[in-house]
């Protein structure tokens, strides 16, 4: 029998904190997986207690990892309908008050095994790499699809000095998902559905040939 090709969603935040790096890929995940054709794991940050109750809304927080994970598909399926077959892992993460956003601790990719290391898809690279330290993506992962969800640089504008500053993250961003990313797809900014629909045709398209994947030119 084949083995299965695998697709690693790596993310930035997770349940019950309600913002899109959250909810977006946790869908992607478990419609992904639907058919049983590929292997899909889902990536998440796991946050000490008491970042959990700086993040974490209701005063929800989790004892483990698999609470934390029972709580996730509990809410998951209620919602979508069908028993989800994706894996879900946690890496070592960090809130930072600052940035508002969590931070990974230490080299994500060596969650996945190098033989399972077929699709990596980074929801948020440039959140992903700013402080990678580990083995290059593109180098761990045959493919590598950056989905791009928030527009930091609007955010860094209201600071102070926050033209300048914009002006340098532009360009620290564009340099990290180009050295991380063999393509990468925005998920803002947008309002017809025709292009979300289109970052999962990339992420099918490249599963169902790799080698194949490479004469497309879908954006």
């Amino acid at each position: 029998m084949d083995k299965k090709e695998h697709i690693a969603i790596f993310t930035t935040a997770s349940l019950p904190w309600l913002t899109g790096t959250a909810v977006n890929p946790l869908f992607r995940a478990a419609y992904l997986s639907k058919s049983g054709e590929r292997d899909v794991t889902l990536v998440i940050p796991w946050l000490s207690l008491k970042d959990q109750e700086l993040v974490y809304p209701n005063n929800i927080t989790f004892a483990s990892p698999a609470e934390h994970e029972k709580y996730i598909r509990q809410w998951l399926e209620k919602r979508v309908g069908f028993s989800c077959g994706f894996s879900i892992l946690f890496y070592p993460g960090k809130f930072s008050r600052d940035k508002r956003s969590i931070l990974a601790v230490g080299d994500i990719s060596e969650i996945i095994p190098d033989e399972d290391a077929d699709i990596a898809v980074l929801e948020e690279p440039e959140h992903l790499t700013w402080y990678h330290h580990g083995k290059r993506w593109k180098t761990k992962f045959k493919l590598v699809i950056g989905i791009i969800h928030t527009n930091y640089l609007e955010y860094v504008k209201r600071e102070k000095n926050g033209t300048m500053q914009a002006f340098l993250l532009r360009y620290l961003n564009n340099w990290v998902v180009g050295i991380y990313c063999h393509k990468a797809s925005y998920y803002i900014l947008l309002e017809n559905s025709t292009y979300v629909s289109s970052v999962y045709l990339v992420i099918l398209a490249f599963t169902a040939s790799i080698n194949e994947a490479w004469k497309l030119n879908l954006s």
